[in-house]
């Protein structure tokens, strides 16, 4: 073997140790960087107390999908199906200890929340049509109001008509 060809081995040889030294680092580097940004559970409690009233808001009150929250949550889809189901169990506990009349109160302050808010959003529109659809709804609401009123008993009983 000439000195040439040795030289050229030695060289080769200490290229492959660098490139396996400098691929370990990358890998290393790598994990770091992942156990720093977190993409998955376990949530720590405040974490998940947050994710799942976030998820509450979304499901029940603007009607989004699981699908929907997950994608805009930036979440799995099997962690927000589980917080769903977990608000699903906790509101069938809370309507075994709850009475209808009750309900019915909680249902009608809704009803005027939403009132209230279509009144703001009726003094912020300028357009015609818009105002008059919005009126149209605001009517709507009053009548479903009028309706529950109309079937409380004396006694703030509901009844059927």
């Amino acid at each position: 073997m000439s000195e040439t060809q040795k030289l050229k081995r030695k060289l080769s040889q200490q290229t492959q140790e660098s490139l396996i030294s400098s691929e370990q680092n990358l890998v290393n580097s790598q994990s770091v960087f992942k156990s720093k940004s977190k993409k998955g559970g376990p949530y720590s409690k405040k974490d998940r107390d947050l994710r799942i009233d976030q998820v509450c808001k979304l499901h029940f009150e603007y009607g989004y999908s699981a699908k929907k929250i997950s994608e805009l949550m930036e979440v799995n889809r099997n962690t927000v199906n589980d917080d769903i189901k977990q608000l699903y169990s906790t509101l069938e506990n809370n309507w075994e200890k709850s009475s209808a009349s009750s309900l019915l109160q909680s249902h009608v302050a809704s009803i005027i929340a939403q009132k209230s808010r279509l009144r703001e959003e009726l003094d912020n529109t300028e357009k015609l049509s818009e105002k008059l659809a919005i009126e149209k709804i605001i009517l709507q609401v009053e009548s479903k109001i009028n309706q529950f009123q109309l079937r409380r008993g004396k006694f703030g009983v509901y009844k059927a008509l």
